[in-house]
């Protein structure tokens, strides 16, 4: 009898056991996995608004008002929204990116007000500099991310 309760009570351990062990050897990732394609993506989009706030504080700082307008900048803008549609339906068909992807969406509402308030004329110095804090904190949060999920890979 005690010999029989020993055995009930090893094999009740054992089915107790067996599944932590199972579940610390797994590992859970909430969010997917590092994706090349976005990280280039991303930087391609960086580059290009960097791109256009470098060209505007130097005319600013020229004094060349009339290089400063949107008219001049319509292509470059295009570009940068053409380029984060493609990132929105690439990062949506990944899955576990919905953090990246809310990234995403939040750097292309960040676009259409920069582009907004320029072509409002909103240009003056301190303007750019606003937004260009703005976007170097937008990005350096999607570049770390990713970088993050990139260590992960390994």
């Amino acid at each position: 009898m005690e010999r029989l309760q020993l055995k009930l009570r090893g094999r009740l351990l054992l089915a107790l056991i067996a599944p932590l062990i199972l579940m610390a050897s797994c590992k859970v990732m909430l969010i997917g996995a590092y994706d090349q394609g976005t990280d280039m993506a991303i930087q391609k989009v960086q580059t290009e608004v960097s791109t256009i706030l470098v060209k505007l504080e130097t005319c600013i700082e020229n004094g060349d008002t009339t290089n400063v307008t949107y008219k001049n900048f319509t292509k470059s803008y295009e570009e940068i929204k053409v380029d984060l549609e493609c990132l929105k339906v690439r990062t949506g068909a990944i899955p576990k990116y919905k953090v990246v992807q809310d990234q995403v969406n939040l750097m292309y509402a960040n676009i259409l007000n920069f582009e907004k308030a320029h072509k409002m004329g909103n240009t003056s110095a301190k303007e750019i500099k606003t937004y260009k804090s703005t976007f170097e904190i937008g990005f350096g949060a999607m570049i770390q991310l990713q970088n993050a999920l990139k260590r992960e890979k390994k």
